[in-house]
């Protein structure tokens, strides 16, 4: 079991930062464009309940899914005053937390 969820971490955190890399070299920050690669990424490893983009001062510029619950847009989140934000904006490294009630509202849908 232990095998089993360290593979699953390992693969997890490796999308992320391939995510992070093919997003950090890419010319078009277009919001739409963005939550694109989100879906296809969301789509293809079930694992995420949701990805997102945010700036330098942790506002969402993209997220996937768009909406919350109750048809609210998620542009412009506010997550800097979250732990691992805060560890990623510092280390400029892949940060793993620990499990948190989310704030889009989205659980496993």
């Amino acid at each position: 079991m232990a095998d089993a969820i360290q593979t699953y971490v390992f693969q997890h955190q490796n999308t992320v930062e391939t995510l992070a890399a093919s997003l950090s070299s890419t010319n078009n920050r277009d919001t739409k464009n963005l939550v694109q690669i989100l879906r296809a990424v969301r789509e293809n490893w079930n694992g995420f309940v949701n990805l997102y983009v945010a700036n330098k001062e942790g506002h969402t510029i993209a997220f996937y899914p768009e909406t919350n619950d109750i048809g609210q847009s998620l542009i412009g989140l506010d997550f800097s005053d979250r732990d691992y934000y805060k560890k990623v904006s510092t280390q400029q490294k892949t940060v793993i937390s620990s499990v948190f009630l989310g704030r889009a509202g989205r659980f496993g849908r």
